[in-house]
């Protein structure tokens, strides 16, 4: 099941860019990550999950490779409110296209925006924590993910 999240949310990514940004990004192999080492850039948006699927995922971004997006959306300030919402949309859309793909029952929360490391991040216990590196506009950013699915009752 790790397979199928990690694709679709993988490829939810690669869209928004293309869409957004006018190139797909460049993902690289997901990796296994100790959930108190897995990475954290300038802004970050983490988005829970529920339902018949439970845990997290957060896409985090340095403001490098946030700017050239503010720009193509037509926005001419660099405030730091911006950068944190347009990495609170882009994980939020790429929750949304993991939705219609896994169906209702991975329900996702309004994203929660970061500046930075907080204390600490909170993953499910026992579930997988993965790391996607992506890279566009020559910028790496990272999508992070712990779900399981739910046994069936």
């Amino acid at each position: 099941m790790e397979s199928e999240i990690l694709k679709v949310i993988t490829q939810g990514a690669t869209d928004y860019f293309a869409q957004v940004g006018g190139q797909p990004a460049l993902t690289h192999p997901a990796y296994l990550e100790n959930p108190k080492s897995t990475p954290v850039d300038d802004f970050s948006a983490l988005i829970g999950i529920s339902g018949r699927y439970r845990g997290c995922v957060y896409f985090t971004a340095p403001r490098a490779l946030l700017t050239p997006l503010l720009e193509r959306l037509g926005e001419r300030t660099r405030e730091d409110s911006l950068y944190a919402d347009l990495a609170g949309e882009i994980s939020n859309t790429i929750a949304g296209n993991a939705r219609r793909q896994l169906g209702a029952g991975f329900m996702i929360s309004v994203p929660i925006l970061l500046r930075g490391r907080p204390d600490e991040l909170q993953f499910p216990r026992g579930v997988d924590c993965f790391v996607v590196p992506i890279e566009w506009g020559g910028q790496r950013a990272r999508l992070v993910f712990a779900i399981r699915q739910e046994e069936a009752a």
